[in-house]
Formats: structure tokens, sequence, C-alpha cells
């Protein structure tokens, strides 16, 4: 199981920044520049990696990013933690479309307002299990769906495995 990222000085931010836009994901950009700001603190975990409790109980605004959006995307079945972390959270974003800057900058002042927010980065057809998840545990609490116009998909089919575009 992979380690969630969770790092904190503006040099180590700057360098994931860059090479998110490197790997096409320059769209979470907006968010870690606030983290390298210091306005917001900042984990990202992959693949179920669980979120150290010391982390929830920082003082700073907080976002988790579960990043449930891969080949390998399960929903959130692949979390254990995943209703311990919606318990925590002030906000829930539920995000099953294709990532735009504007997306991560409204994360980014949700979670300076709201003060402890998880990001669920998705594919669409999870976006039912995780909603139903998040109605059950968030007691009222804000619940926000970003997803594509109707008879859209994502993730949009696009070129195989392996075959690079140029």
């Amino acid at each position: 199981m992979n380690a969630p990222v969770n790092i904190r000085k503006r040099a180590e931010i700057e360098l994931t920044i860059d090479k998110m836009i490197q790997a096409g994901e320059g769209f979470r950009a907006p968010l870690l520049r606030a983290a390298a700001d210091g306005l917001i603190a900042v984990t990202i975990s992959t693949r179920g990696s669980p979120v150290p409790a010391n982390l929830l109980k920082a003082k700073k605004a907080t976002c988790v990013l579960l990043a449930d959006d891969h080949p390998l995307a399960t929903g959130p079945d692949r979390w254990e933690q995943a209703k311990t972390l919606l318990r925590w959270s002030e906000m829930v974003i539920l995000h099953a479309a294709g990532g735009q800057d504007r997306h991560y900058i409204l994360a980014a002042m949700l979670t300076m307002i709201s003060g402890r927010v998880v990001l669920v980065e998705m594919q669409g057809q999870h976006h039912d299990a995780w909603r139903a998840l998040a109605l059950t545990m968030m007691d009222g609490r804000r619940i926000l769906s970003i997803v594509v116009p109707p008879g859209d998909v994502h993730p949009r089919p696009g070129a195989p495995e392996g075959v690079t575009i140029q």
C-alpha cells in the first residue's frame, strides 16, 4: 500500500506541482499552491493509503484528497478509513469529472472556509457509491458533487494503455 503524500515545505510543493503538470495533472496546482502559501494543508491519499491520525488533528485548515480516479479505482471500498474521514470532514467534494483548475481553486477556498474537507476524485461509475456513503456519514453536513453533464461520461474513452499521443 502506498503512503499518503503530505509535503509541507514550499520547495517540495512546487516540485510536486511541476511533476503533476508534466504528468498532465496540473489542474491540482491551485490546491497545492494554497498549501505552498501556507493557507491550508493538503494530504493526498492514493489506492487506499491511510491518512495518519496526527494529520487529522492539525489546527490548520486541511484538505484530504482521495485519488480514486485511475484504472484500478474501486470506489469507497478501497479506503478502510473512508467512514472515519467523512465523519472528520466538515464538507466532502465528490469530483467525478475531468479535472479543471477552477474545481481545485474552489476546493482550496472551501477548505479555508470549512476547515476540514475531503475531496474524492473518482470515475463516474463510482459516484453513486461515494455519494451514498457520504449521505450516510455526513449527518447533514455539506456534500458537493461535481459531475459531467448528462449524457457525458468520466473518464472519457481514450488511447489504449501504453500508447503515446503526440
